[in-house]
């Protein structure tokens, strides 16, 4: 059915073991979302709402959810160097900075939009009087 090792398999199963509060080896439609960004995935707004939508309200079994998780993993992933570049089109000085406003408005706006308070959090995390040194800032959001 899967590429995934053995131990991917259990990791996976551990994590999913996490979120099934009924202990019933189902979890709620809701938090497979969850789920996946707890394993390192990072879906896009329009493949959850297209996934919540197949998913309906049947509780999701470890078989489903581990269906789901090798589709989207197989999606390609956006690189570091990716986010860079595209923040570099707002570094009016070029060097390699710009400020906490512009990069609070680009996070609530465009895209897969963040609330106010996501994106108050990802400027906290460079923000340095106003000035956000964003390669610093992606390389720390994206470690974690």
């Amino acid at each position: 059915m899967t590429n995934l090792s053995e131990d991917q398999i259990l990791e996976l199963r551990d994590a999913f073991s996490l979120f099934d509060r009924s202990g019933r080896g189902t979890i709620d439609p809701k938090t497979v979302v969850d789920v996946l960004r707890s394993v390192g995935l990072n879906p896009m707004m329009e493949d959850i709402e297209k996934m919540e939508k197949e998913l309906g309200k049947k509780p999701v079994s470890f078989d489903s959810f581990l269906t789901l998780y090798v589709s989207f993993n197989k999606k390609p992933k956006v690189v570091m160097e990716e986010f860079i570049e595209g923040l570099r089109a707002f570094d009016k000085e070029m060097d390699g900075t710009m400020s906490s406003a512009m990069l609070r408005n680009l996070l609530v706006s465009l895209g897969d939009k963040l609330t106010p308070e996501q994106a108050d959090t990802i400027v906290a995390l460079q923000d340095d009087r106003g000035t956000i040194e964003y390669e610093k800032l992606i390389h720390k959001v994206m470690d974690n």
